[in-house]
């Protein structure tokens, strides 16, 4: 499980950061970008996107996994009350795995993800101006916590 959370570090750092990068190259130099459909044809897809999106995705995947498993195999060994309590924070893990990962899919790639339930409008902002993700107080602690 420790190479799935090293592999979600690295694309999420990844990801976001060419996020950021895409966000410096706006004309208007605002922190706030609205995603239209024209957005699944941005260069930033060709620029290494879609790879690291993907990937961290899988890597969000494995963590589900092994966060299961072991809140499975926790909740065989021993039904007391602190283990239950225990599987879960673990299931608490994997359901926020799981609306982390949709929430990245139905935002960046909308298309085929889920069907259209009508226009919709999706803006990327930047809040910690120029800050990595590894810089960024609420973006640090969520992954220092792992």
């Amino acid at each position: 499980m420790f190479d799935a959370l090293v592999a979600a570090r690295r694309w999420a750092e990844e990801l976001f950061g060419r996020l950021a990068r895409r966000l410096d190259g706006e004309q208007s130099n605002a922190p706030v970008l609205r995603l239209t459909d024209s957005f699944a044809q941005d260069n930033v897809w060709r620029e290494g996107l879609d790879v690291a999106l993907e990937n961290l995705l899988v890597a969000f995947g494995k963590l589900r996994d092994g966060v299961e498993t072991i809140a499975d195999r926790l909740s065989i060994d021993d039904p007391a009350e602190m283990r239950t309590r225990l599987v879960g924070e673990l299931r608490g893990v994997v359901r926020r795995l799981d609306a982390a990962a949709d929430g990245l899919k139905g935002t960046l790639q909308p298309v085929g993800f889920r069907p259209p339930a009508g226009p919709a409008v999706r803006w990327m902002e930047r809040r910690a101006a120029g800050r990595p993700i590894s810089r960024c107080p609420p973006c640090r602690s969520t992954w220092r916590r792992s």
